[in-house]
């Protein structure tokens, strides 16, 4: 295993022949990497625990920071599932355009992932209600 899939905050068993980008990094930037990655951890707990306290822009800017530290780390592929906290967070605060945004995040990962049988089905369904009920809310805002 190296570094680039699975980190090296816990003890970790490194694959020595590994020549991935992180592995082969100068030791500065596998302590940064290591680093960013923990925040991650943290900053998913802490984005449900906001939400469920009610403070949704702080929630918001929590996943922000979140996201932005995964693109840093390159660990983007399918986060359909990671998308749809941000879309609710800024939905409830009234920002309909990211949250239009990240809604259509979710829509494009299951484009390019797919989701399977019929919750995939269902999923697709409920997102497409999602997607038309948000752009609603826009015109309506927008009035």
């Amino acid at each position: 295993m190296c570094r680039l899939l699975f980190g090296s905050g816990n003890p970790v068993v490194l694959i020595p022949s590994s020549t991935c980008s992180l592995c082969t990094a100068p030791q500065n930037q596998i302590q940064a990497s290591d680093a960013n990655r923990e925040e991650i951890r943290l900053l998913q707990d802490k984005v449900v625990e906001l939400a469920q306290a009610g403070k949704y822009r702080k929630a918001v800017e929590a996943a922000e920071r979140m996201f932005s530290l995964i693109e840093e780390e390159g660990m983007t592929e399918h986060m359909g599932g990671m998308y749809e906290i941000p879309a609710r967070l800024y939905y409830h605060i009234g920002n309909f355009e990211k949250a239009l945004e990240y809604t259509l995040k979710v829509r494009n990962e299951i484009d390019g992932y797919g989701l399977p049988g019929k919750l995939g089905e269902e999923k697709i369904k409920m997102l497409k209600g999602v997607i038309k009920q948000i752009k609603q809310m826009m015109r309506e805002k927008k009035r």
